[in-house]
């Protein structure tokens, strides 16, 4: 941003006019500088909230209470691994214990559910939702299969393997004993794996 006209007026670095507006109104909103989405894990958290946010809008304008329900089941371990918490606060506003109008449980669910995406899920959330995913299929696997699944799980933790590799490990496994439930999930396949690259600039990003 430029502080003035004259050759000595020094540049400043902020979110500009424009950028700035948007910031200012939209800001729980997907908005990211695109020199960031440079930085794996700051894109694959703005393309997870923009597709979540891409199939609520489409669920909106069908004003289907069935539908928002689908919705939030099938989001239910995405929603946990970034804010159990908001997830609770989801499940309570769906139940509509105070009876109110469609449109008022829509978009009060719409508020909330941008609040959950306010953060970037923590590695030590996502790490117990994918146990707690794991243990749908636990159960049919021996011995040497858990452990690779365990395996697989700490070299996420270590930043050795990116998440889908472990996700696709599930999905496949969902897959073999027909796990509807975790077919289902969007934890699994949060938005289109055409834009599932896992190239880094390498650079870390300041949040």
């Amino acid at each position: 941003v430029y502080t003035g006209l004259s050759k000595s007026a020094k540049p400043i670095k902020g979110s500009g006019l424009f950028g700035g507006f948007v910031l200012d109104n939209f800001s729980m909103y997907p908005v990211e500088d695109e020199g960031r989405l440079t930085n794996f894990e700051i894109r694959d958290h703005f393309l997870i909230k923009l597709y979540s946010l891409t199939k609520f809008k489409e669920i909106k304008k069908t004003g289907s209470m069935k539908e928002l329900i689908k919705f939030h089941t099938d989001n239910k371990l995405l929603f946990m691994s970034y804010n159990q918490t908001g997830l609770k606060k989801l499940g309570q506003i769906l139940a509509n214990h105070e009876n109110k109008s469609k449109k008022e449980v829509f978009d009060l669910y719409e508020e909330n559910f941008l609040n959950v995406f306010s953060k970037k899920a923590k590695t030590t959330s996502v790490i117990n939702v994918l146990y707690h995913a794991f243990g749908g299929v636990s159960d049919n696997l021996n011995k040497g299969e858990k452990k690779f699944f365990i395996d697989s799980v700490e070299e996420y933790r270590d930043e050795r393997i990116p998440l889908s590799t472990v996700t696709y490990l599930i999905h496949s496994l969902a897959i073999r004993f027909g796990n509807e439930y975790l077919i289902s999930q969007s934890l699994l396949n949060p938005y289109p794996k055409d834009l599932m690259s896992t190239s880094d600039s390498g650079k870390k990003i300041r949040r």
